[in-house]
């Protein structure tokens, strides 16, 4: 005999999303619940020799909450041995678009179009090894609508097979701080974090809440928003139990959640400017469309700059003055661009462009990319902490107040602000890092004009100073 249970975790699911579902959560883990004792019933048959049981497509949260843990011996999902049979390969596509290939009388290069778009915007999980794996539900359906239109699906996201957009939504309405932040992070790099094999419904909701970050990218790891990588390719998964919470195991390595492919990009990017966007009344997203149309038309970035010394950025804390990356400007800095194109020219920006010659750390081309007399955008960000000048504060309250002071200094004061020598830069005063940065500038928009011949290219050195004052300078390299 043969049970199959479909929607197994569904109804957990719901518990967990919805607000108001406390009763419920209460109906689902007791002892009494059809559901409980249905799960419980399956595992004393397991107790008979011979009987076994294969549990697929469920969440962590399921397993071990609802169905008195099932008692799960062997979790086969970060096992590389078995990271082939955790979804649809590329090799696993090739007799259907063979099959589609010839119902449309394709050219060779006509599927290797189609297939390299499969692969960016479907493909890019991973199971414990550094096999790439398909969004199944995603790349089957788009595989039925191109075999019968001949084409790809518009849009590229099926709404019912989404990346579990309602679980998105559901933590970005919690309280944690980490969300906003974590998100912008995620579209630039991966992020480490370690990824827990247990889920309590009971606890999931207080620990994002408290901005546990572990729980918030294990939450996007299970619901298919995020892929799990290790550093040094193929991995072999350690099991242990974390010393705080016995119940808990996590992978033992390096391990780092990040965005698989173009269709999870684009959910994220959604999620991140809806969050953006929902914050502004009528008349601040006026002045965002016009900044942004004006940067990038007219090249002055002068508004955007205004709308980042503005409200548009999250709240500041003590943690963000001390550790105020560059890297976080720079994202800060990109999402408002993003925020002002529209939704089909978001592709225009490209964050960490890398060509043979070197590395941008943005360049955003332009809207009719073959239109040779309209040029590339390159820019170049830099940043100087707060505790990196000379003259600062001791209390993060203090260096606040100073940082929202260079506001309204003229580019002279600014210039002339010193800094306190560090391991990485012997540079004395601001002026002194600026000039390096534009030197670097000159550089790499040489570098980036060999690979496009022919291309003018305006440059921008986009440099904070503190949390809140940017400083800018602008260069132009004629076509060469």
């Amino acid at each position: 005999m043969m049970i199959i249970v479909d929607e197994y975790d569904s109804s957990v699911n719901s518990a967990l999303i919805s607000p108001n579902a406390d009763c419920f959560r209460k109906y689902l883990k007791a002892r009494t619940c059809g559901y409980f004792r249905f799960f419980t019933l399956l595992k004393q048959a397991l107790r008979v020799v011979h009987n076994h049981a294969l549990v697929v497509g469920v969440t962590p949260l399921a397993l071990s909450d609802s169905t008195s843990g099932f008692n799960i011996r062997f979790d086969m999902t970060w096992d590389s041995g078995f990271q082939d049979v955790c979804g649809i390969t590329i090799d696993d596509i090739e007799p259907v678009l063979n099959n589609i290939g010839q119902k449309y009388r394709w050219d060779v290069k006509t599927k290797e179009q189609f297939n390299k778009k499969l692969i960016e915007f479907y493909d890019g999980y991973h199971f414990g090894g550094d096999m790439r794996i398909f969004n199944a539900g995603q790349v089957v359906n788009c595989l039925q609508h191109i075999y019968r239109h001949g084409e790809f699906p518009n849009p590229l996201v099926d709404v019912n097979t989404n990346l579990s957009e309602s679980v998105l939504e559901f933590i970005s309405q919690c309280t944690n701080k980490q969300f906003y932040p974590i998100l912008m992070e995620l579209l630039t790099d991966k992020v480490e974090f370690r990824l827990s094999a247990y889920l309590s419904i009971d606890t999931v909701r207080n620990e994002l809440n408290a901005g546990n970050t572990n729980t918030l990218l294990s939450l996007m790891v299970y619901y298919g928003a995020l892929t799990v990588v290790t550093t040094g390719g193929v991995s072999t998964v350690c099991i242990c139990h974390n010393v705080c919470c016995p119940n808990a195991t996590f992978i033992l390595q390096r391990t780092y959640a990040k965005i698989p492919n173009n269709v999870a990009r684009e959910v994220f990017v959604t999620l991140l400017l809806e969050n953006l966007q929902l914050t502004l009344d009528s008349e601040s997203k006026e002045h965002l469309f016009t900044a942004v149309k004006e940067f990038l038309s007219e090249f002055n970035p002068t508004p955007l700059i205004n709308l980042l010394h503005g409200s548009l950025l999250p709240i500041e804390e003590y943690s963000d003055v001390v550790h105020s990356l560059e890297s976080t400007f720079k994202i800060h800095f990109q999402v408002l661009i993003l925020a002002g194109l529209p939704i089909n020219e978001r592709s225009r920006l490209t964050n960490e462009f890398c060509f043979p010659q070197g590395q941008a750390d943005t360049v955003v081309f332009p809207s009719n990319y073959k239109n040779d007399q309209h040029p590339l955008i390159l820019i170049e960000f830099k940043n100087t902490p707060i505790r990196d000048l000379a003259s600062t504060p001791k209390k993060w309250e203090d260096q606040i107040k100073l940082s929202q002071k260079f506001i309204a200094y003229d580019d002279d004061q600014m210039n002339q602000l010193e800094l306190r020598p560090s391991g990485y830069h012997n540079f004395k005063t601001v002026s002194a890092r600026l000039d390096d940065a534009m030197r670097q500038l000159q550089v790499n928009a040489q570098k980036l004009q060999s690979g496009f011949p022919g291309r003018e290219i305006i440059g921008f050195v986009m440099y904070r100073v503190g949390l809140h004052r940017v400083m800018y300078k602008r260069v132009e390299f004629p076509a060469s």
